[in-house]
């Protein structure tokens, strides 16, 4: 497992590119084997791929074309348009954030929890914005927050995937980042989501 570069991260951010839709294939030997990982999660780029002949980078779309020499390749891909919900995430026992994006907040909740993501199954929603270009208010937000950006993982299906979405900051401090960029007429619900908690007995 490696982590992206400041350069990488410099280019996904002017490109409107979130961090969700990055997969770390690096510890793949071929292409074929990143590939198809990467269809099966629904993620449209990936780094730590062969380097391209041309200028030695290792950002490439699911179809393994180089996105830096040839940002064209992007916009086929790019969720920037996407409509959805952009989420603030905490989780207690790890005293991490988590900032993304989904179409389905319940659903994306639980699978926090389920695939421990950074480690943790105690993930909690606590504010969600519904926005109609919510890859670009993702993009944007985890961009004002990258210098508290930290690294984690996540085991799906048998495999280690680096989380890139994960802070080491205040919730209230990533809420008013996610507030700064949000657009004219975005539907802010700040009850969030929280895990269904049995009661003693059952």
């Amino acid at each position: 497992m490696i982590n992206l570069t400041e350069d990488q991260r410099d280019f996904l951010g002017r490109h409107g590119i979130p961090l969700s839709n990055v997969f770390d294939a690096s510890k793949y030997a071929k292409s074929a084997g990143w590939q198809a990982r990467m269809k099966e999660l629904n993620v449209a780029f990936a780094f730590g791929t062969s380097p391209c002949k041309k200028a030695g980078h290792t950002l490439r779309t699911r179809k393994g074309h180089c996105i830096q020499c040839s940002p064209s390749n992007i916009s086929y891909y790019n969720r920037f348009r996407e409509a959805g919900y952009v989420y603030i995430a905490h989780s207690k026992s790890a005293d991490r954030v988590k900032v993304g994006m989904t179409t389905d907040l319940v659903e994306r909740g639980k699978q926090l929890n389920i695939y421990k993501y950074g480690g943790a199954s105690d993930w909690s929603i606590v504010v969600s914005v519904r926005a109609d270009r919510a890859g670009e208010l993702e993009c944007r937000t985890q961009n004002a927050l990258r210098s508290k950006s930290v690294n984690g993982s996540y085991i799906k299906a048998g495999d280690v995937i680096a989380c890139h979405e994960l802070f080491d900051c205040e919730v209230e401090f990533a809420k008013q980042v996610l507030m700064k960029n949000l657009p004219v007429g975005a539907d802010i619900n700040l009850s969030g989501w929280k895990p269904k908690v049995e009661s003693e007995g059952r």
